[in-house]
């Protein structure tokens, strides 16, 4: 007997990309919370389980409803019950389309008994409100909920039965293009169809028996990745690009829990995708004339398009562009400063993101304060595409040593301007002190005298020295120095002054 191997999610924790290769099948999977669950610290409510062996392989992907009691409680057990029901009873199933509806059907109604006892049995918890009890007392008569879909690929018997309820993603493909409108119908998608722990069924069970030779590649996921429904458009995507738009629905107003998974029979899967190159030489120009940021890189050989980051502290947009350059009004640019980076579609794959390089408004033409602006540049925002968690902590760590550097730098500046200001002051408050005495030259002998010789304009033209001799032991007021009338000494005092070796006792006007 072939081993089994059972993969199924956390649905408190994220599951990054997930690849089992077998021989005749191979899948990948990926699950994550909805930015509000990761927010609340709350458990999401999507939930992906396979069981395969070497020839066979049963999935079941649900999306537990938020608006009835613990969706994620109804989706797990759901999950659970089908994807062992479908494993033990596949194989017998056989061609009719209308016995595997009659068979799941009858299955899932009956579920409901022990579901709801496992319902009834949960207890909740002690720190909620009465209120919110209540409510949720009321929601349990009423049932957990959940849609789904499901399959059994028989790669023996070259047979894949498909069966679902419910808005989550199922779409396939042959080994030339999707074959999902023409085999499962186009309006067989809806959201008020799902299965009910109290009420079993409600809506229509869709599902089909078909051929191998009609699938050869699965596609299922839940709405949170609806709005990358083109991703797929030209085939299965990369790794990376699969991760990048994972990571980016996180930060979509949209956000919800996402689940995905992928299935390869008999590994008809297309040769692996090669991605575009990263745009290199970004350059950011403003101009204040035209009151535009010219944005810049060089072109990418087969690059559809290019996609156009700027974050800041309101936050990050993007912006497409199918030329290697970009002009965007100041007025529609969400931060007044922040970080821009720039990557590069190829068909549906996406390249890594340029290094990052700094923006900024004029001031002038700034709707905010020149601090608000500063401030928008130094508190950059968080969310910002990234590739995965590693690269994520180390953008964080390099944008908090930016911020040190900046604060370190600002601090030298501002201690610089401290001590121009106080120099300023000093000077200011010496010339008022001695309004007739220019700046002075003091000189200290053994004698603790103090010379001070002054140079004074006479008659507009001649320049003469005159000096003043204090004893250290007298001190004479600012007022007493100005009054006293001092000789002029004649120049040729000023060569015997500087000769005579700081002897000054000689010196003092009698």
């Amino acid at each position: 007997m072939a081993e089994l191997d059972f993969q199924r999610i956390n649905q408190k924790y994220p599951t990054p990309l997930v690849t089992i290769k077998g021989e005749k099948i191979s899948y990948r999977y990926a699950y994550d919370r909805s930015a509000d669950s990761i927010h609340t610290d709350q458990p999401g409510q999507d939930y992906i389980v396979v069981v395969s062996d070497a020839d066979y392989l049963a999935f079941v992907l649900c999306d537990g409803v938020s608006q009835s009691f613990y969706g994620d409680v109804g989706a797990k057990i759901l999950g659970e019950k089908l994807v062992n029901w479908l494993w033990e009873n596949g194989k017998e199933l056989g061609e009719e389309r209308s016995q595997l509806i009659d068979k799941v059907s009858l299955f899932l109604n009956h579920l409901t008994e022990e579901a709801s006892a496992q319902i009834e049995k949960m207890d909740l918890p002690q720190d909620l409100s009465s209120m919110l009890r209540v409510v949720l007392e009321k929601k349990r008569k009423m049932g957990s909920e959940s849609t789904f879909t499901s399959g059994f690929i028989d790669s023996k018997n070259n047979k894949v039965l498909l069966c679902w309820m419910g808005d989550s993603r199922l779409r396939i493909w042959d080994r030339y293009s999707e074959k999902t409108d023409d085999l499962l119908g186009a309006e067989t998608f809806q959201t008020r169809e799902r299965w009910s722990s109290c009420k079993g069924l409600i809506g229509e069970l869709h599902g089909g028996i078909f051929s191998t030779n009609d699938i050869t590649r699965l596609v299922t996921y839940s709405d949170g990745l609806s709005c990358f429904d083109h991703l797929f458009f030209y085939g299965s995507p990369s790794d990376h690009t699969l991760i990048e738009n994972i990571e980016e629905s996180k930060f979509l107003s949209t956000s919800d829990d996402i689940s995905f998974l992928e299935i390869w029979i008999d590994n008809h899967a297309v040769s692996k995708p090669i991605l575009p190159r990263t745009p290199k030489k970004v350059t950011i120009k403003n101009i204040s004339e035209q009151k535009k940021l010219e944005i810049s890189w060089t072109p990418i050989k087969n690059a559809n398009r290019y996609e156009i980051a700027l974050r800041s502290s309101s936050g990050w947009q993007i912006i497409s562009s199918d030329q290697p350059h970009l002009k965007i009004r100041y007025d529609e640019i969400n931060g007044l400063a922040g970080k821009c980076t720039v990557r590069s579609w190829k068909n549906e794959e996406v390249s890594n993101w340029s290094r990052e390089i700094e923006y900024w408004i004029p001031l002038n033409n700034r709707k905010e304060s020149e601090s608000e602006a500063i401030e928008s540049y130094v508190e950059l925002s968080e969310r910002v595409p990234v590739e995965n968690s590693e690269r994520r902590k180390k953008n964080i760590i390099s944008m908090f040593i930016r911020r040190q550097d900046f604060i370190f730098t600002g601090g030298k500046i501002a201690i610089t301007l401290l001590l121009i200001i106080a120099i300023v002051l000093i000077f200011f408050i010496q010339h008022a002190s001695y309004q007739t005495i220019t700046p002075t030259l003091a000189i200290f002998n053994t004698t603790h005298l103090i010379l001070t010789p002054s140079i004074v304009k006479i008659n507009e033209t001649e320049m003469i020295l005159r000096e003043t001799v204090l004893d250290s032991a007298t001190v004479r007021s600012p007022t007493e120095i100005k009054n006293k009338k001092l000789e002029t000494p004649s120049p040729p005092f000023y060569n015997h002054y500087i000769n005579r070796e700081n002897k000054f006792n000689n010196l003092i006007p009698k």
